[in-house]
């Protein structure tokens, strides 16, 4: 089918099961071959499109069989471009990956002030594949490569669902005001080989999807993800979509350099968190002044050693004229952070502790920070960019810290 060059189209899913009801799709031999043609038809059209820019919105619902009750797990939204072999753009909830003019950009939110930057190694799936090869491949690109069906229908299902069959199609131009095909699958789930389904919107003007649902189910409990999917096709992606700026950025050469723990010279990944005594502490707000974050746990014994001397740094702190902020940032609970919160306020009150403390469990802050032990504590400049950082306890914190912060006092001057 030509491209509608400019044309933007907004799927409605209509309800829990698409605009027809299961009972009304066919499920006859001659519906079946309709259903197959319907997503060749797709793939043809993801395949010749010059350019394609994709929002979707995900949702991840479970309900419980016995109780019938239930809710929204989470929702997500994702932009999916291409153009051609020569230009993608991959915005996802937690980085984004261009391809632009033969490079290959990638950045992660959770490591600010770097850049991944390579060749682009062959098609656009060969090269992310290649340089990014713990990145889920949409099902998009997948269509547009002409990789096999199966393997885009299992991407479709966001690897939910196995060996997916065409099982019904119907469409909804007796019952709605917009026309839509609809394309019912069936198949096994990927990780217990229970029955599992999915149900496929598409436009017949552009032969795109609109909407998807999964179906998928344990012993207790069913799942249901919903795609919401708008598709503007246009005759080439607009150069400043998928550009990347590198100028303040620290370009690194692979994933693993992308994604290493922060280190010195790094911009301080920023994060909201509830402090001890109620407030909300922003880390990006404090720029301006030098910082300095012990992360800790009740369970760790070294950590705890070290709290009264930064006990003592931060009432230091507090002589600096209000350049100076030290936190005590409790991470790697294993208890909720409820319990976590209960635990932090009587420890506080047993030690006679005035410094504030920060509660980071089921944040994503030790992710962001690389964190993988403890205590670990951080200096950061008051252009926040970290300036010190040391793993493990030492007799010797209190001169350490003091000594670093003061220097990072007076490079800043």
């Amino acid at each position: 089918m030509k491209a509608l060059s400019g044309i933007c189209f907004t799927v409605l899913v209509l309800s829990l099961s698409g605009g027809v009801s299961a009972d009304e799709r066919e499920k006859t031999e001659a519906a079946i071959v309709r259903g197959e043609a319907w997503l060749n038809d797709m793939q043809e059209a993801y395949r010749k499109a010059p350019a394609i820019s994709e929002v979707v919105t995900v949702t991840n619902e479970f309900y419980k069989k016995e109780s019938r009750t239930g809710g929204t797990i989470d929702s997500k939204t994702y932009r999916f471009a291409f153009g051609g072999q020569e230009d993608l753009l991959y915005e996802f909830d937690g980085g984004a990956v261009r391809i632009h003019q033969g490079t290959l950009h990638a950045k992660a939110d959770s490591r600010p002030g770097r850049i991944l930057v390579r060749p682009q190694a062959g098609s656009l799936m060969e090269s992310i594949q290649a340089d990014l090869g713990g990145l889920p491949v949409v099902f998009q690109l997948l269509m547009h490569e002409g990789a096999p069906m199966s393997d885009a229908l299992e991407a479709m299902s966001q690897g939910q669902i196995n060996k997916l069959q065409v099982v019904a199609s119907g469409d909804t131009s007796t019952d709605t005001q917009v026309m839509q095909y609809e394309v019912e699958l069936a198949g096994e789930g990927s990780q217990n080989q229970k029955p599992a389904s999915m149900l496929v919107t598409i436009s017949p003007l552009t032969n795109l999807p609109t909407g998807i649902i999964v179906r998928t189910q344990d012993e207790n409990t069913n799942y249901v993800t919903r795609f919401v999917i708008k598709s503007t096709i246009m005759d080439k992606l607009p150069q400043d979509l998928v550009k990347s700026a590198t100028s303040e950025q620290r370009i690194v050469e692979s994933i693993g350099e992308l994604l290493a723990p922060v280190a010195v010279n790094d911009v301080a990944p920023d994060f909201k968190l509830k402090s001890l005594d109620g407030h909300e502490v922003t880390l990006s707000e404090l720029k301006g002044k030098v910082v300095l974050l012990d992360f800790w746990a009740t369970w760790c014994g070294p950590c705890k050693r070290g709290l009264p001397m930064l006990e003592e740094l931060s009432k230091w702190a507090q002589s600096q004229g209000g350049a100076v902020e030290v936190y005590a940032v409790d991470i790697m609970e294993r208890m909720t952070p409820t319990a976590t919160e209960k635990a932090v306020s009587e420890y506080w009150k047993k030690n006679g502790f005035t410094m504030p403390a920060l509660l980071g469990t089921g944040s994503p802050v030790s992710r962001d920070w690389g964190i993988r032990s403890i205590p670990d504590t951080v200096i950061i400049g008051k252009d926040g960019k970290v300036a010190w950082r040391h793993k493990g306890y030492s007799p010797d914190n209190l001169k350490l810290w003091k000594t670093a912060i003061s220097e990072a006092l007076a490079e800043s001057k």
